[in-house]
């Protein structure tokens, strides 16, 4: 398999090793900290599916990224296993994992959390280790998969992969064993990586491909890449929790 590096998709540049991680605790005080739902009609509908019992209760979703911090409380209450592909270790040494994580948490707040790391504490990883990733998930017998990591399969500015390459065809193994996959679009506009791309290329599969939607503009992030589907950037608020 092609050697390709791959990095965290779904933001807008990196704050570098360890970036995120101060966002999530301070090692000073001890504190953990999660984010919350801001004070807009966006997140309505998640309230209201909240307060019908719809809180992913029954549900485990795999989180394929930069790893978990195993001692936030909300990641320690609900994380079933975990597993690195990185020689890192499990605990998330950049801090968007958790990040993901927390996010998933916060929507379906009784979900139980699987850590598949497979981007290490500069948020790089592999293209194998990705699809190794989402293999383990498959194996697992997971409900959902989170992917905020792809890979740009374009030649001379054009789309190259119609859903075929290894990636995509991990991403439709996992679809086919009824999960349902949420990877990022991407961080450039008008593309699609990989395997997001599965989902825009291939109809007869239920692949979420995931463009940034900027809460502060209320339209698509200048940055993010297309997308079937969109995930809010800018909701960060972070509150402390025990």
């Amino acid at each position: 398999m092609d050697e390709r590096t791959v990095e965290i998709l779904g933001v807008e540049g990196s704050p570098g090793k360890g970036g995120w991680l101060g966002f999530l605790h301070n090692p000073d005080s001890g504190k953990y900290f999660a984010p919350e739902f801001l004070d807009i009609p966006f997140f309505d509908v998640i309230r209201k599916m909240q307060s019908m019992g719809m809180t992913g209760k029954g549900w485990t979703i795999a989180i394929l990224d930069t790893g978990l911090m195993l001692d936030h409380p909300w990641i320690k209450r609900q994380l079933l296993q975990s597993k690195d592909f990185t020689g890192e270790g499990p605990e998330d040494k950049n801090g968007h994992g958790t990040l993901m994580a927390l996010n998933a948490l916060l929507v379906a707040p009784d979900a139980n959390i699987v850590n598949i790391k497979v981007m290490d504490a500069e948020g790089r990883g592999t293209e194998e280790n990705i699809v190794k990733g989402i293999d383990w998930a498959v194996e697992q017998k997971v409900d959902g998969i989170s992917i905020s990591a792809g890979v740009d399969h374009s030649k001379w500015l054009l789309p190259d992969c119609k859903g075929t390459c290894k990636l995509c065809k991990a991403a439709e193994n996992a679809d086919k064993a009824g999960i349902i996959v949420s990877a990022a679009a991407g961080n450039e506009p008008n593309k699609t990586y990989c395997p997001a791309r599965l989902g825009m290329v291939k109809k007869d599969n239920h692949i979420i491909s995931c463009q940034a939607f900027d809460l502060t503009t209320g339209k698509i992030a200048s940055y993010s890449g297309k997308g079937n589907a969109t995930g809010p950037v800018g909701m960060y608020h972070f509150i402390p929790v025990v």
